[in-house]
């Protein structure tokens, strides 16, 4: 699917951090300001934003945090800079954000609410 970023999008976090399906996570916090991504912190130390759909928790997460959890895929948190009127591949969205491509190949997440997709 293709679509076109809409309202500039700074990177907050440029430098990713990747996680593959079967890893070991603490799931630290709740994003106040986007539901559904959750703060993981790897046994290394990096810790990153993440979906929470692509992890399974090994305790109920109505509790308190922080929970054990490992990714149930491959995943990687960096995120796409891009300026309103570039064009972009998406590749599938989740929680309110999309994992995309621009024109030079750079790879990243993007905030949906910056993107209009062509259906």
């Amino acid at each position: 699917m293709r679509g076109v970023v809409v309202r500039d999008w700074t990177a907050s976090f440029p430098e990713g951090v990747v996680f593959r399906a079967g890893d070991r996570v603490q799931l630290e916090k709740f994003d106040p300001d986007w539901p559904g991504w959750v703060w993981s912190v790897s046994p290394c130390g990096p810790g990153a934003w993440a979906p929470l759909s692509m992890i399974e928790s090994e305790s109920d997460l109505g509790g308190p945090l922080p929970v054990a959890g490992r990714f149930l895929e491959d995943y990687e948190s960096t995120e796409l800079t891009a300026p309103a009127g570039e064009r972009l591949t998406l590749f599938r969205e989740t929680s309110g954000w999309y994992w995309a491509e621009d024109g030079a190949g750079r790879r990243g997440w993007i905030p949906a609410r910056c993107v209009d997709p062509d259906v």
